[in-house]
């Protein structure tokens, strides 16, 4: 994505680029190879989950059509915040091929997990 778009982006659609949502996680954006990343950091719990929520759907509205969520400095996550991902994908999978969720730098653990709750259904998963 070119930086025009992803300015229009980030103004016209989706969160300012550091959000914090709650004193122990902060959702980064950034664009690599055409998708719009998803960075979190700290942790995904409770009382993160509504505010993770809500920027992520926010994010997901912009133009692009590929998304990114790069787990490689969340701490910890709950089964909340494991639901908001797999609604994500499937939101994203109802709307056609060309609206993709990709989840990635997760660790063996977190993927054993999207095995069992079956996320590869709605989006691509990848270990670090």
């Amino acid at each position: 994505m070119y930086d025009h778009q992803k300015e229009q982006v980030l103004d016209a659609k989706a969160p300012p680029e550091l959000v914090a949502l709650s004193h122990k996680t902060v959702l980064d954006l950034d664009f690599q190879d055409g998708c719009l990343v998803i960075i979190p950091s700290g942790d995904l719990n409770l009382d993160s989950a509504e505010d993770f929520r809500t920027q992520a759907l926010s994010v997901l509205e912009s133009i692009c059509g590929r998304y990114r969520i790069d787990m490689a400095k969340v701490k910890d996550i709950d089964a909340v915040n494991l639901g908001i991902l797999l609604n994500l994908g499937r939101m994203l999978s109802e709307e056609g091929e060309n609206r993709l969720l990709e989840i990635v730098n997760t660790n063996d653990d977190l993927v054993r997990l999207f095995d069992l709750i079956k996320i590869s259904r709605f989006c691509k998963v990848a270990a670090i």
